[in-house]
């Protein structure tokens, strides 16, 4: 087993243990946050009708520039923003995040975002139903990451209930290879519209939502449960990227680009490595068996990270991961590479450069991060 999977694993083990001693300690912790007063007066600035933003970022080194950008863009397209932060803020960027936002609140980072989401979404529960429409989102992503791609305009007028920046799992499900019954709603970017607002099942949810700092519960009781609940519920949900919108993608790339997009797919098994190497050795026409393994790797890895490329370029989802793990530190290199050779022109270039130092950072090479111009 290679070391980096061999420290994913172990680093699970590890969490489930945990999970398991704690669960007691959490649920005083739960008693004494379910008491927690977040909201005084400055409550009154959110009116009735508007669209609110709950935004959740966990930055204790300091508030990154990319964060003032992502709240500065909601703000500007009419949303009052919540900016809840799950570590102590310092003076300057608290000052910052005020300007721009109608509430900034200082949590402790207990229950990760979905103990954020929770928190401020039962404060404002007796005015959720003159709420046009939630945005929950979080710091993980870089957005918008391109300046001409998909905006939080397009995500409004889709004819959905509920909209998620990802649905994951369709394909799956589809083929019988997924244990779970029912496509996630990723969590990182969710909105809500009226109807979803105003069912029974929305409030329900959080009102009975156990918050916990274990991330395999969070994961299931959050954002996994929720999903299910919607979905059960007669919602209209759906994912500005899904695997049925990636397919139709793959449809219209051929010749030269449907060949990049498989020298760029990032892959993290020897299985998909090999396939992707004998393709790209084939003779003859080979495209159907291009796209059906860009579809399965993203199937099981998550089309953000499997091909990053694709979803900027050519889908011009404008999302980005900030995640670690393996795969996404793979997807921001080839991300790196296209924009040092001007392939994503239009890329904001606040969350560019901060792209481009992480990139230079996951390769070892600090002296690179310095270097990337301001």
């Amino acid at each position: 087993m290679q070391g980096w999977k061999l420290r994913r694993e172990l680093r699970r083990l590890a969490r489930q243990l945990h999970g398991a001693l704690t669960s007691p300690l959490e649920a005083v912790v739960r008693a004494r946050r379910s008491r927690a007063v977040l909201f005084g007066s400055e409550r009154s600035t959110i009116l009735g009708g508007t669209k609110v933003a709950i935004f959740v970022l966990y930055q204790p080194g300091g508030v990154p520039e990319s964060v003032f950008a992502t709240v500065g863009y909601l703000a500007s397209a009419g949303y009052g923003v919540i900016a809840v932060s799950n570590a102590p803020l310092g003076d300057v960027d608290r000052e910052r995040l005020k300007a721009v936002t109608v509430d900034v609140v200082e949590r402790p980072n207990f229950g990760y975002d979905f103990g954020a989401y929770q928190e401020v979404i039962l404060s404002l529960q007796d005015r959720i139903e003159h709420i046009e429409a939630l945005l929950l989102m979080n710091d993980s992503v870089w957005f918008p990451f391109l300046q001409d791609g998909v905006s939080i305009r397009a995500v409004e007028e889709l004819p959905l209930d509920v909209v998620a920046a990802q649905i994951f799992g369709e394909r799956l499900l589809a083929t019988g290879r997924s244990p779970r019954s029912y496509p996630i709603l990723g969590s990182y970017f969710l909105l809500f519209r009226k109807p979803a607002l105003a069912h029974p099942v929305f409030l329900d949810f959080w009102r009975a939502y156990r918050m916990s700092s274990n991330k395999d519960k969070t994961v299931r009781r959050g954002e996994r449960e929720l999903s299910r609940r919607l979905q059960d519920a007669g919602l209209a949900c759906g994912g500005l990227l899904s695997d049925r919108q990636f397919e139709e993608t793959l449809r219209s790339l051929s010749g030269e680009r449907l060949r990049q997009a498989v020298e760029e797919l990032v892959c993290l098994s020897s299985a998909a490595e090999r396939s992707r190497s004998d393709l790209l050795c084939a003779t003859g026409d080979v495209g159907e068996q291009m796209r059906a393994l860009l579809l399965d790797v993203s199937a099981t890895k998550n089309v953000l990270g499997s091909s990053p490329l694709v979803c900027l370029e050519v889908m011009r989802a404008g999302f980005i991961k900030k995640n670690n793990d393996m795969l996404y530190r793979l997807a921001r290199q080839r991300i790196a590479d296209a924009l040092e050779q001007g392939r994503l022109a239009d890329a904001n270039p606040i969350m560019a450069r901060e792209l481009l130092e992480r990139a230079a950072l996951d390769r070892g090479k600090p002296e690179l991060a310095a270097a990337v111009p301001a």
